[in-house]
């Protein structure tokens, strides 16, 4: 953990400057509970977090401040020392410049967190928001005025600072800034295959390739390159990666940007009609385009991959349907992936007849398993395997009942009754609203943002150890033996001759190394350490892993190269 700088002086507040504020303040802080009470905020909510409410009265460091806490007893203020949980300001005037004009004699909710074992001399660590939209530990990472303090792992935002911390990285944000100019970026969900192949300096096939890949398959990151060819490897995608957008700031964009957004001959002069638009009057609503006679007949095409200004998410979010593979219909499966019926009904046949969860799209084009000729890559953004019940959109939850066969309008009601009821802050109050005979059929294949629930995760039966396969599921007498007197692999349901009702959730053939939970990865093989399963999660949040040449370089890194054959041949990626 960096050493907090104390800047002497400070700016400390004198006794009748803080009675003062302390005065204006306590009204203000009045009026902004008295109005956030009524939001449904994402970051905390008031009543639910109850977080303590104070001024800031001293920025003593970049992420240290000193807060006094606004009480009834306004004669003698509770004053403490806070440090902003999980981020490094590495001492930076910069940052401190920041923290300071944000914070200093502001009111701010203080929101403390039990999971934290981490200890900080003469401070308390915390989160700090100025609303309750996001706490100001994310915007200092969000905005690249630290670097993630990895020694507050077990905190319980920990995985909410990892992605602020990625947009930093992916968007080139202050300490991890390093293109000076946006002139040489494109739209690589729009740009013809010319303007790849010159701006990519890549091949006509490889151009190709990715054109191929995006009319099924939305492009969200720089990684996913990796999962359309090989030889977009990671020194490709890393030198590479300033230079593309996946979706384009009408407002914002160079004319070189916009014009990747035409595959036709006259893309300039589209490009320079916006450009001209925009410099009289900026852009208020994307269908504003429309209006510019040269765009109209694009605008159809292209408003998928726009934006008015530029935000953080720099990820492609496009509001479609998607279906719980696990769960949904024929009808359903086919209605959101294009897939044949045939497809579909082998899909729905395969799950039925061996009970056998989806964690991957890439266990269908596993051996002995449906749909050996598909390019699974396609299928990524349709369909998922486990729904996030306080974000999946009405579809996608039907889906999920799809596994009762309901009629359209009970599904439709129940749907309804949940959107209403989110979010779920507990799974307890998932269970109530969904209802207990829903519910423990749903479990396996639903989940509450990033937090883990608390049944047990599958052990890959191919990669861990027979002892461990048969302590974990509890197999006794003649099944324990076969198990531990084993000399083959499980290539399919069908070759697993131990498994029983109670244990087929438990069980998995092919581990998803990129959405696998601590917990499975740990179940993956036993040489995984605690130390290896958090530093994978780690990594693959900021670059998913596309190939076993990846994870494979990822376990040399870690030294754990050991590991890689022990695991090769049972992991998936997608």
């Amino acid at each position: 953990m960096n050493k907090i700088l104390i800047r002497r002086g400070g700016h400390m507040l004198n006794r009748n400057r803080r009675f003062k504020s302390l005065v204006s303040s306590v009204c203000i802080v009045i009026i902004l509970i008295s109005s956030l009470n009524t939001i449904s905020a994402r970051g905390i909510v008031i009543e639910h977090d109850k977080p303590k409410v104070g001024i800031v009265i001293d920025v003593i460091d970049g992420e240290a401040v000193k807060v006094m806490y606004l009480t009834s007893t306004a004669s003698k203020p509770e004053i403490e020392q806070i440090r902003l949980i999980g981020v490094d300001s590495m001492a930076s005037d910069t940052t401190y410049e920041y923290t300071k004009n944000q914070l200093l004699g502001k009111s701010v909710f203080v929101l403390f967190d039990d999971n934290d074992t981490t200890k900080t001399s003469d401070f308390t660590n915390a989160y700090v928001y100025l609303n309750t939209d996001e706490s100001f530990n994310e915007t200092l990472l969000k905005y690249g005025y630290g670097k993630l303090d990895k020694d507050f792992i077990n905190a319980s935002y920990y995985t909410d600072l990892v992605k602020a911390t990625n947009i930093a990285i992916r968007q080139e944000k202050g300490i991890y800034k390093i293109s000076t100019t946006t002139s040489n970026s494109i739209n690589i969900n729009l740009a013809s295959s010319g303007s790849l192949m010159e701006h990519l300096d890549i091949t006509w096939n490889e151009a190709a390739r990715i054109t191929t890949y995006r009319r099924e398959n939305a492009i969200n990151s720089s990684e996913e390159l990796g999962f359309i060819t090989s030889s977009f490897d990671r020194s490709f995608i890393e030198q590479k990666r300033s230079g593309i957008h996946y979706i384009t700031s009408i407002n914002d964009a160079t004319v070189y940007e916009l014009t990747s957004l035409f595959d036709s001959s006259n893309a300039l002069i589209k490009a320079n009609d916006i450009n001209i638009s925009r410099i009289f009057k900026p852009f208020k609503h994307l269908e504003e385009l429309k209006d510019i006679n040269t765009i109209e007949r694009d605008y159809d095409k292209i408003k998928e991959f726009l934006t008015i200004t530029l935000n953080d998410n720099i990820y492609l979010e496009p509001y479609k349907k998607r279906a719980n593979i696990n769960t949904a219909s024929l009808t359903e499966l086919n209605e959101v992936s294009g897939l044949s019926f045939a497809s579909s009904r082998q899909i729905v046949k395969f799950r039925s007849r061996y009970e056998y969860p989806f964690y991957s799209i890439q266990e269908l084009n596993e051996i002995n398993f449906p749909l050996q000729y598909m390019d699974i890559k396609f299928l990524t953004d349709d369909f998922v395997f486990e729904t996030n019940m306080n974000t999946a959109n009405e579809y996608e939850l039907k889906t999920l009942f799809s596994l009762f066969n309901l009629s359209d309008t009970l599904k439709d009601r129940v749907v309804t009754e949940l959107v209403n009821s989110r979010p779920f802050y507990n799974y307890s109050d998932l269970k109530a609203a969904i209802g207990i005979a829903f519910y423990e059929d749903l479990y396996p294949y639903i989940y509450l943002d990033d937090v883990p629930k608390s049944f047990r995760a599958p052990i890959n039966v191919n990669a861990a150890k027979p002892l461990d396969i048969a302590n974990y599921l509890n197999l006794t007498g003649d099944v324990r033996s076969k198990v531990l007197n084993r000399s083959y692999d499980y290539s399919s349901p069908d070759a697993i001759d131990f498994q029983t009702d109670a244990t087929k959730p438990l069980i998995t053939l092919n581990t998803n190394i990129n959405h696998a939970s601590y917990e499975e990865l740990m179940n993956l093989n036993s040489k995984i350490t605690p130390g290896l399963a958090k530093a994978m999660i780690e990594y693959r949040s900021y670059y998913p892993f596309y190939s076993l040449n990846e994870l494979k370089e990822f376990l040399d890194d870690n030294q754990k190269l050991y590991v890689y054959d022990l695991i090769k041949d049972y992991v998936v990626f997608y």
